[in-house]
């Protein structure tokens, strides 16, 4: 939703002829999906067909919204094409130009998106001292994007570039301007209300270049310095970023980074970006070198913010061969969350360019799909040159490709849209009566770096008729209810905690169906074993499932005997395995638990405490009725007063009524 490296697309077509040749370069990675991890839902154009306009040199995406940056149209001046998506279609509403426009101000350079607002850098709009270059910001009234606020660095003098790169979060705002000086500068502002506020200047070195490319999350702000030197060697303009942090209305530098395998000009930090917890970055180098006559081979790197400071976490190399004379990998790169990162690299496929996508597992990054264009286009596409993301929806900007053609009489430039989306729906159900349940909080989940659950998805709640939908991410998801008004947290289909849950593969585009057994909270479970009469009990799911998969045959399942309330109920129930008659017997009384091992033990093995009860009644309990088999010697119980009376008029020979042996429930 905002940054972008930018470079010339005209000085780059007409420079392939003299690129060097470069040999393949092997690059161990994580084998592509097998199903579609990223489906194409859309390719965009202009609408007019002139040559070299420089559409999709910049695009941004937030929500329903996608913005597409056309800088070099009618002599450079420039323009942004908006656009809107209902259901699966996007359809054009505007095209957006700056008020005062000249030949060569290179309106929509770069655009960012954050919600409701869009900001348009033109790094050569002229504000009267020459072109010193301006930010426009946009917001959307639910029909176009209204009348912009303009911004210029109050110190900026002519072809400084003020407005090469732009990002946006929230109320904040920063705004890149890397030939201001010799040191380049990045300038923060901040949404009072009423006006857009700057809140100071961040500065760079002598020689930095700071600000060919930005990047925001709330109180954080990384900048490129592409022309810094790397200390070792030195390597001339191998690049570093630079990370700066708010407190208050201060920014303040923090920390530069370098690349972990510097090459000289390898322009690291050209593209940046920086996922919206503020806690992941991917910072490109196109320029980077293999090495032996290899150019241009292009590297990103991906760096994780620590308690106190940023690191390199794992650097991503692209996974196929590399062309002749360079894939430029890493010239644009977007990241959608902390798990999900695309990465560009335009001179790939013969000039066609190409886009990976990555995802995070446990810790590690891995390449899940490739895509590349479709269609007839020229040679020379350029596709992924720049990308944006934002909540499954990718965009990527091919600025030199073709018409879909035959026969194909323009190079008007598109904008490639992509969905991660898969969807997956189901049915709550009670487990007690089989009906649909209402009301219950449904999330999916992944597993995070540290092999915890993160959230895939927003909550749903399931309709009157049980059902619920949600949308996610392609790769392997856990799914889970949360607590409701009667329901335990992080139980799914039967099974204690998400993190356990059984996963489920989804790919994009496709629907898939997970149905819910719920329980009442506290749920204590009854099983008969067929082969002695006796009954198990337990609250566990874990144990539930363990008996109904180990003995199937012995044990069988006969819902759920009472719901226990651990607020009320303070007592635990001791259980004991009888050896003798193969059943287990339960006691609320300490005092009889001592006198059983004391007495019995070699009859009688301890199982230890289970779950709570109550050893007296209280408002609102329910008497749980013990009955003593006279014939096997084992134990029967139950809470349903009318099971009760009926044992005690069918088999008074059998079974001897003992009363109470707790209580349960009760109001909470």
């Amino acid at each position: 939703m905002k940054r972008r490296w930018t470079t010339r697309i005209a000085a780059i077509v007409i420079g392939a002829l003299m690129l060097a040749t470069m040999a393949p370069v092997a690059v161990p990675s994580a084998a592509a999906s097998a199903a579609p991890f990223a489906i194409q839902q859309a390719r965009v154009f202009s609408g007019i067909t002139p040559s070299l306009d420089g559409y999709a040199t910049s695009v941004a995406i937030s929500g329903n919204l996608m913005a597409v940056g056309s800088p070099d149209l009618s002599n450079d001046q420039g323009a942004v094409y908006v656009y809107k998506r209902t259901g699966t279609t996007w359809s054009w509403v505007e095209t957006l130009y700056a008020a005062g426009v000249s030949d060569g101000d290179e309106f929509g350079k770069c655009v960012a998106m954050d919600g409701n607002r869009l900001v348009v850098g033109a790094p050569h709009h002229w504000t009267g001292g020459g072109p010193v270059g301006v930010a426009f910001v946009y917001t959307w009234n639910g029909t176009t994007f209204g009348t912009p606020v303009q911004l210029s660095g109050e110190t900026i003098a002519a072809d400084e570039r003020y407005g090469e790169a732009v990002a946006i979060d929230g109320d904040t705002l920063v705004v890149g301007a890397p030939l201001d000086g010799t040191a380049g500068s990045a300038w923060p502002y901040r949404w009072n209300g009423a006006s857009w506020i700057n809140q100071g200047t961040l500065n760079g070195s002598a020689g930095d270049a700071l600000g060919w490319s930005v990047a925001i999350a709330g109180d954080t702000i990384l900048a490129s310095a592409t022309g810094r030197d790397n200390p070792v060697g030195p390597l001339v303009d191998a690049g570093s970023f630079m990370v700066f942090t708010r407190t208050g209305a201060a920014w303040s530098y923090q920390q530069r980074l370098y690349a972990p395998d510097p090459k000289a000009g390898a322009f690291f930090g050209s593209p940046i970006d920086m996922s919206g917890s503020g806690y992941t970055a991917l910072i490109g180098a196109p320029n980077w070198d293999a090495g032996a006559g290899d150019d241009n081979t292009g590297r990103a790197y991906m760096y994780a913010r620590g308690l106190t400071s940023w690191a390199h976490s794992q650097t991503l190399a692209n996974p196929g061969t590399n062309s002749p004379d360079g894939d430029y990998f890493g010239t644009g790169v977007a990241l959608d969350g902390d798990r999900l990162a695309l990465v560009g690299a335009f001179w790939d496929d013969s000039h066609l360019g190409a886009g990976y996508y990555y995802t995070r597992t446990s810790g590690d990054w891995g390449m899940s799909q490739k895509i590349s264009m479709s269609g007839t286009s020229p040679a020379v596409a350029l596709f992924g040159r720049s990308v944006d993301m934002d909540n499954g929806t990718t965009v990527v900007g091919a600025p030199t490709s073709g018409n879909a053609g035959p026969p194909l009489v323009s190079i008007p430039g598109s904008a490639f849209v992509y969905s991660t989306r898969a969807t997956i729906t189901g049915i709550c159900r009670n487990a007690q009566t089989g009906l649909p349940m209402a009301g219950v909080e449904v999330q999916a989940h992944y597993l995070d770096a540290w092999g915890d659950a993160s959230p895939a998805s927003e909550f749903v709640v399931s309709g009157a008729d049980g059902r619920y939908t949600l949308t996610v991410d392609s790769g392997r998801v856990y799914v889970n209810f949360l607590p409701g008004a009667l329901y335990e947290a992080g139980w799914y289909n039967d099974v204690e905690s998400w993190p356990e849950a059984s996963p489920i593969d989804v790919w994009a585009g496709n629907t898939y169906n997970v149905d819910f057994t719920i329980y009442p909270k506290f749920s204590v479970f009854r099983f008969f074993n067929v082969t002695n009469n006796t009954h198990f009990f337990t609250d566990s799911l874990q144990e539930k499932n363990m008996v109904l998969a180990t003995w199937p045959a012995i044990f069988r399942y006969e819902g759920i005997a009472y719901t226990t309330n651990p607020a009320l109920n303070l007592q635990p129930l001791y259980r004991f395995y009888n050896r003798a008659s193969k059943s287990h017997f339960y006691t609320a009384s300490l005092d009889e638990a001592n006198h059983v091992i004391a007495t019995w033990s070699h009859i009688f093995t301890y199982d230890g405490p289970t779950y709570s009860v109550s050893p007296i009644a209280g408002a609102g309990m329910s008497p749980v009725y013990r009955f003593y088999n006279v014939r096997n010697g084992s134990h029967f119980y139950t809470a349903s007063a009318q099971e009760a009376d009926m044992v005690i008029a069918t088999w008074p020979d059998v079974y001897r009524f003992e009363g109470p042996a707790f209580w349960v429930g009760g109001s909470f």
